[in-house]
């Protein structure tokens, strides 16, 4: 009986991480639609366009955070269900690289240094410390409060304890700390995608 029951449970935590993995794509789906959404908007702000246009575009790209934001607490709700998984979802990294990727295109990264971005990683308040400064230009408020933020923050730690010191001979990045902060969430994703792959916990 104990062998059966231990059989049973694998397999319901099997089809839970599958749903948790199936809600997952569609979410980076409504992820990257967003994307597209808000560089169009911002073609249209820079291009010139008339108020109502971008008025339009804007209303667009609100809806389509809001479609990212309910899609993600679908997936987080699937991996509640499942004690095998953690909290973290591939749209939280993936998000916070868009937000990231932001402040290059509109080269508001240029004066922030590794040491800088190092210092609030140790802290424990990077995230804070991004919406803070970067404030107007990106949003992470969706990271308020939740799981997600200090299971980022501690990756990110692990990170630092692991490699500070060899940034350039394993991601290429000397100088930039905004450019160090996306190769390392881009590290959490491939993290978090081998712990998928292999069903790690």
């Amino acid at each position: 009986m104990q062998v059966t029951g231990l059989k049973e449970q694998v397999a319901a935590n099997e089809q839970r991480r599958l749903l948790a993995q199936e809600r997952e794509q569609a979410a980076t789906t409504k992820l990257n639609e967003l994307q597209m959404a808000h560089e169009g908007l911002m073609a249209l702000v820079h291009g010139g366009a008339g108020r109502e246009q971008i008025v339009q575009a804007a209303t667009k790209t609100e809806s389509k955070l809001s479609e990212v934001l309910e899609a993600n607490i679908a997936v987080r709700a699937s991996l509640r269900s499942n004690p095998a998984t953690f909290s973290t979802t591939l749209v939280d990294l993936t998000f916070l690289i868009l937000n990231l990727n932001h402040l290059v295109d509109y080269g508001l990264y240029k004066d922030v240094g590794l040491d800088e971005v190092k210092q609030h990683i140790g802290m424990g308040d990077v995230l804070q410390w991004l919406g803070e400064k970067f404030k107007g230009h990106i949003d992470l408020g969706m990271y308020r409060g939740r799981p997600s933020a200090q299971e980022i923050t501690k990756g990110l730690q692990e990170l630092m304890a692991g490699y500070s010191g060899r940034e350039r001979r394993k991601w290429g990045v000397q100088h930039n700390g905004i450019c160090l902060l996306i190769a390392w969430v881009n590290e959490l994703v491939q993290q978090r995608e081998w712990r998928d792959l292999n069903g790690a916990p």
